[in-house]
């Protein structure tokens, strides 16, 4: 059962984050999914899952390091957090570990129990987050932890490409830039999982503003950069042997979000 049941927990063994937190100069962070595909007639039965490992945690009181948070693709449940070190993933038992001798011991075990009768496939990626590859608005823009979703762009890249596919990464940044573009965009590259996958992951605050007053379209029109971002687009679609991209919702009811100790 604990094995069965470890796998539900192996995102809050790997001290998940509801956001991307910004690494110490000449640290990287480090992007771990752990992908859950539930079926519809098992869904209410994982959140409540979740909700009791969450309870669990409350009531043990632990720690910004053993943050999560969840965002949900249809049938996919995503958990998602940030590690600024690979030697941080050599102790997967730490949460449980951390859990014995604490009030949310017991809600724990419920949970297992719980879990223990289901079957959900599961698949976790660590990604490394690329700094010229991230772009955060200057001002008024998306805050981390108070966005409504994602949208999550995923680019395959012969190893061949990998240089040119850089320099057009880093021209999109600019763009971005310099049009003022007001919702953060994070690259990361493949550590562990499909190699050549680039991931971008665009946090907004709802897709009634991603697509209608905040859409690239009316900042690329209203900076006179149409033309130029289409130029690049064309270049890139060249560079990769496939892309896609697809919308998830944060759900914070599901997300173990301790304040952070420096504030």
């Amino acid at each position: 059962m604990l094995r069965r049941a470890f796998s539900l927990l192996a995102a809050a063994a790997l001290g998940l984050s509801a956001a991307p937190a910004q690494a110490q100069e000449g640290e990287t962070t480090y992007a771990v999914v752990t992908t859950y595909d539930v079926a519809p007639a098992d869904a209410g039965a994982f959140e409540d899952v979740v909700m009791k490992v969450k309870q669990a945690a409350e009531e043990a009181g632990m720690g910004y390091e053993f943050r999560w948070a969840v965002h949900q693709n249809g049938s996919k449940y995503e958990f998602v957090g940030w590690r600024t070190s690979m030697g941080s993933f050599d102790d997967p038992m730490a949460f449980i570990n951390a859990m014995q001798g604490t009030p949310g011991e017991a809600t724990l075990q419920e949970a297992f129990g719980m879990y223990a009768q289901m079957d959900i496939p599961t698949d976790m990626t660590v990604f490394a987050q690329v700094p010229e590859w991230t772009y955060w608005p200057a001002e008024g823009g998306v805050i981390p932890g108070e966005h409504a979703g994602l949208m999550v762009f995923m680019d395959w890249v012969p190893f061949a490409n990998n240089q040119a596919f850089d320099e057009n990464t880093k021209q999109l940044i600019a763009l971005l830039q310099e049009m003022g573009f007001p919702y953060p965009v994070i690259g990361h590259r493949t550590v562990i999982g499909e190699g050549g996958v680039a991931s971008f992951v665009l946090l907004h605050d709802g897709l009634d503003q991603f697509y209608g007053e905040k859409a690239m379209d009316n900042y690329l029109t209203e900076a006179g950069m149409a033309a130029k971002w289409g130029e690049v687009i064309e270049a890139r679609l060249g560079m990769m042997r496939r892309s896609m991209n697809y919308p998830s919702v944060f759900r914070p009811d599901l997300s173990y979000l301790p304040d952070s100790p420096e504030m």
